[in-house]
């Protein structure tokens, strides 16, 4: 009766000088992937800002579409470690002009965009005075 061996041979130890060479050209790949990762990333943002600039951003659709939607979506770009500090600094300053920009439309109708919803303030809020005056560095202790 033959006996089969429980094991199989690990042909990866004998690989393990190749692997460790290649290990150079995979990390240039993860370099250029994230470098083309984030030129596509500039497109996009570029796109976004030449479509809907802050000035004509839509307020209505709620939370994550729209001006509000922008804005929220610059805030997390700010956010990530793997950007550039001055990339987020201007990341945090769109995200206050699109904040401005949606929070003036809704000065201007009298009311806010809620959801998907339209909620009036009552007549005797005419004077939006109360409103807070909201700063890039509030915005980022909020998120």
């Amino acid at each position: 009766m033959s006996r089969r061996s429980r094991y199989f041979v690990n042909e990866y130890c004998a690989r393990e000088e190749e692997i460790a060479n290649d290990l150079v050209s995979i990390r240039r790949d993860i370099n250029n992937s994230q470098c083309v990762a984030k030129d596509n990333l500039r497109k996009i943002l570029r796109r976004i800002i030449d479509k809907e600039p802050p000035e004509r951003a839509e307020a209505d659709g709620g939370l994550y579409v729209g001006a509000s939607g922008i804005s929220y979506a610059f805030i997390r770009l700010a956010e990530c470690a793997a950007l550039e500090a001055e990339t987020s600094k201007k990341h945090l300053s769109l995200a206050e002009c699109y904040l401005r920009s949606s929070l003036s439309m809704v000065q201007r109708r009298s009311g806010t965009g809620f959801l998907l919803d339209y909620l009036r303030l009552p007549d005797t809020t005419s004077d939006y005075s109360e409103l807070p005056n909201i700063t890039s560095s509030q915005i980022a202790k909020r998120v």
